[in-house]
């Protein structure tokens, strides 16, 4: 992960590309403490969430997390939840430039933005459902939001790729744009959210959003007791070892 400012934009990159730019419970921590450094700073009006290597955030990293959610699941969720929380939380405006895939918990990270572009090859997958999991980022609140319960249902429970040109059609994303132009043109609306009244910005988050905001901590307490079930059963253990053997798994709803 790397952290920087552009002018009056705080700029976070997530950079492991050896997988895929997916979290450990210690990224989870770090890109946290990035995001509230930013957050805090008062010559920073504005923040953008980047990936890096062709892709934003492939989800949780399953060759981690696995061992951490059976010795800590508590712990380790809590990890999850209070960076998507900072994010909610926010009074300054959040942007994610998407590409590649936002997948599992990158689905989730990128939902819990103000604002999304994407590039032409990005595409957002809701894939816990393939490992026996809930959407454990604010995901089923996010998009029950965005698009509608249904709506909300055949993206969750069919666990299918959504390409960056139908996620502008469900209004999930802002804008579509080449890949070579994205991280310019994401620094760009940053930094023109960045210009506006930073009382008035945070007025209008705190307005719109407040709702949401309460909403999704009574969300998250409910997904975290619904997760560590699943946590600790024979479906999540088959889910992890079909992904990383790359076959299909054969659930068992033990």
């Amino acid at each position: 992960m790397s952290s920087e400012v552009r002018g009056l934009v705080g700029v976070v990159r997530l950079v492991r590309p050896e997988r895929r730019n997916a979290l450990d419970r210690g990224t989870a921590v770090e890109l946290t403490r990035a995001l509230e450094e930013h957050l805090r700073s008062d010559a920073i009006s504005a923040v953008a969430l980047l990936g890096s290597s062709g892709t934003f955030c492939a989800g949780g990293d399953l060759t981690t997390l696995e061992e951490a959610a059976k010795t800590d699941p508590v712990g380790t969720l809590e990890d999850f939840h209070r960076l998507i929380l900072t994010i909610a939380r926010a009074d300054k405006p959040i942007l994610a430039a998407l590409c590649g895939a936002a997948a599992g918990f990158g689905a989730d990270l990128a939902l819990a933005t103000d604002l999304r572009i994407a590039s032409e090859s990005a595409f957002l997958q809701e894939s816990f459902i393939h490992v026996g999991l809930l959407s454990d980022g604010g995901g089923t609140l996010f998009l029950r939001e965005l698009i509608g319960p249904a709506r909300a249902f055949s993206l969750l429970a069919l666990g299918q790729r959504v390409a960056a040109a139908e996620l502008f059609q469900l209004g999930i994303v802002e804008r579509v744009v080449p890949e070579d132009r994205l991280e310019e043109e994401a620094l760009t609306l940053a930094a023109t959210l960045g210009q506006r009244a930073p009382l008035a910005m945070g007025a209008l988050k705190r307005t719109l959003f407040g709702p949401r905001r309460a909403a999704l901590e009574e969300e998250l307490r409910r997904v975290r007791e619904e997760q560590i079930r699943l946590l600790e059963s024979d479906d999540f253990n088959e889910g992890v070892r079909a992904f990383l053997e790359k076959r299909k798994p054969n659930f068992s709803g033990r």
